[in-house]
């Protein structure tokens, strides 16, 4: 029986649980972000008057930086998970190195996110 389960994987599917914990890490780290800017802008308010500051707050709390603090932390999940998952299905089974070089795999998403 050459199910992912059988294979030492918790799951049914590993090309759907590695873009579900993409998705997630994603959804999260951007949502995460935003508040974060939203917050630390609304902190200092004193400076938001106008519709056009307000425009350009919205666009600072929800605009590219907090994609890519998305992004990268869904990489990061996405590519442990899905290496994770392939480890075990090639080597037939859950081994301790297997996060080891999963987790390297995965920091390798830094590179990816430098400017």
């Amino acid at each position: 029986a050459d199910t992912p389960h059988a294979m030492g994987c918790a799951h049914g599917g590993c090309c759907v649980w590695a873009v579900r914990s993409f998705v997630r890490a994603f959804t999260g780290g951007y949502a995460l972000k935003s508040s974060a800017t939203l917050a630390i802008a609304l902190g200092t308010a004193r400076w938001i008057r106008t519709p056009a500051e307000r425009r350009r707050l919205l666009r600072s709390a929800f605009g590219v930086d907090s994609l890519r603090f998305g992004a990268f932390l869904g990489l990061m999940s996405g590519i442990f998970n899905a290496l994770l998952c392939l480890l075990r299905r090639t080597s037939r089974g859950r081994r301790p190195w297997h996060g080891f070089v999963a987790g390297l795999a995965a920091g390798a998403a830094l590179l990816a996110d430098s400017p």
